[in-house]
């Protein structure tokens, strides 16, 4: 999608939604993983995630404990 410029979105979106719920229920199907989850909790969260750690051109900063 993106080497040929049709990215969008809400079509992004839709397929990370997609390829989450794909994974999250055959965790389910194979009683690893709690039903209570949500492709948009997991969304979410890693957005959290990735809005926090270091990338490639930023430093690890240190945290107090």
């Amino acid at each position: 999608m993106i080497e040929s410029g049709h990215i969008t979105h809400a079509r992004t979106r839709t397929e990370l939604l997609t390829a989450i719920t794909t994974i999250l229920d055959a965790g389910r199907t194979a009683g690893d993983l709690r039903s209570d989850i949500t492709a948009e909790d997991i969304a979410t969260a890693l957005i959290g995630i990735f809005t926090v750690a270091p990338g490639p051109s930023r430093k690890p900063r240190p945290t107090a404990c």
